[in-house]
């Protein structure tokens, strides 16, 4: 999957009503612009993000990514996770229509997260988080015991958005 830029929004404490925008719509040399409603949250930019039909429009929210490097060359992220808001307002399946969030990994295959679903997986997240560290403490002990001396490594990207 690949997610469109996203545009800035404003951090906002709660979602206002959509708002009408203006999107691209059509094949090239034979699009229009037409009027979409946009959630809050939505960060795309409809017009500059061209879909052939209307009901192609989907809207995608704020959300972060996580890239794993190598220490074997610190310049490839050998894994990579994104996680955003997603609504695509004109699929058959209610749960797709609604604001939920997404988990891929610029594969074919994407995650759509229910409401508990990403409160297990955000818990899952942070119980890992704990195990990467204390792993982490078991290599430095083992390496002190040995003097092995590494080269200090760059910290994995995190970046969020939103």
């Amino acid at each position: 999957m690949t997610l469109p830029q996203p545009c800035p929004v404003p951090q906002q404490s709660a979602p206002t009503a959509p708002r009408l925008v203006p999107a691209s719509i059509g094949r090239p040399g034979r699009v229009q612009t037409v009027y979409v409603s946009c959630p809050s949250w939505c960060v795309v930019d409809h017009v500059e993000n061209r879909e052939v039909a209307v009901e192609d429009v989907t809207h995608y929210g704020p959300g972060s990514f996580v890239q794993v490097p190598t220490m074997l060359d610190d310049s490839v992220a050998v894994h990579e996770w994104y996680v955003n808001v997603i609504s695509d307002p004109a699929h058959e399946d209610a749960r797709m229509r609604a604001a939920h969030l997404v988990v891929s990994n610029a594969g074919p295959d994407d995650a759509h997260l229910s409401e508990a679903q990403a409160l297990e997986l955000a818990g899952e997240l942070e119980r890992m988080a704990g195990e990467i560290r204390q792993a982490l403490r078991v290599c430095r002990a083992a390496n002190e015991a040995f003097d092995v001396d590494l080269p200090q490594l760059p910290a994995p990207f995190v970046r969020t958005e939103g």
